[in-house]
């Protein structure tokens, strides 16, 4: 897979939807749909050829390039629990890529979704179970676990929790993304001008 700032932006940008997915539920008790949709649906693309065919495109990606942009250049603008999100979905992605039956486990998981794709919709609430199911028992016992607050309301409905945690699955998956593409610690902390500039020449695009 090639690795250019386009694809490490675009890794990046799934990383920061799924964490602003995330607390967007646990806030508000909704999220932007489409958006969900498209990180939902990354999940189960496990051998792309590009690192865009993962997402279909920019276009559901569009929250998480704006927000992409806020937190690298925007500092009046940066929400830093999204950050601390992101940076967690990114270390752990990082911890998962060395555990060979962990990656296994998940692949068989994500097999079996694949699989029910002809009765549901990934987006179908028997979906997001099964998702939400393989984020608790393969990546909640890793560390830094991702702790998502909001409103108690919130939080404690069942099918919020499943979405919370889905949400957070395709964050793992940006994060495997990431470094598929030579993304580093280095190149986010160094290179946040060009992931930034990046990220907004895609949205253009995806206008």
């Amino acid at each position: 897979m090639m690795s250019t700032d386009s694809d490490r932006a675009l890794a990046l940008a799934g990383v920061f939807q799924s964490a602003h997915l995330a607390q967007q539920i646990a806030r508000e008790g909704q999220l932007d749909s489409d958006a969900f949709a498209t990180s939902l649906r990354s999940i189960l693309e496990t051998d792309p050829e590009q690192a865009i065919d993962i997402y279909g495109g920019a276009t559901g990606l569009q929250l998480g390039l704006r927000t992409l942009v806020r937190q690298m250049d925007r500092p009046g603008e940066r929400d830093l629990e999204v950050t601390r999100h992101a940076v967690s979905l990114l270390q752990l992605a990082h911890r998962l890529s060395r555990q060979t039956q962990r990656l296994q486990d998940l692949s068989a998981g994500i097999d079996s979704v694949k699989a029910n794709l002809e009765h549901f919709p990934v987006t179908h609430e028997n979906q997001i179970a099964a998702l939400a199911d393989l984020y608790q028992r393969n990546i909640s016992t890793l560390k830094p676990r991702v702790m998502v607050r909001g409103e108690p309301l919130h939080l404690q409905n069942p099918s919020n929790q499943a979405r919370i945690r889905a949400a957070l699955l395709a964050g793992i998956r940006a994060g495997i993304l990431w470094e598929q593409c030579d993304g580093s610690r280095w190149k986010l902390l160094f290179g946040r001008q060009r992931l930034a500039a990046e990220a907004r020449h895609l949205l253009s695009a995806a206008d």
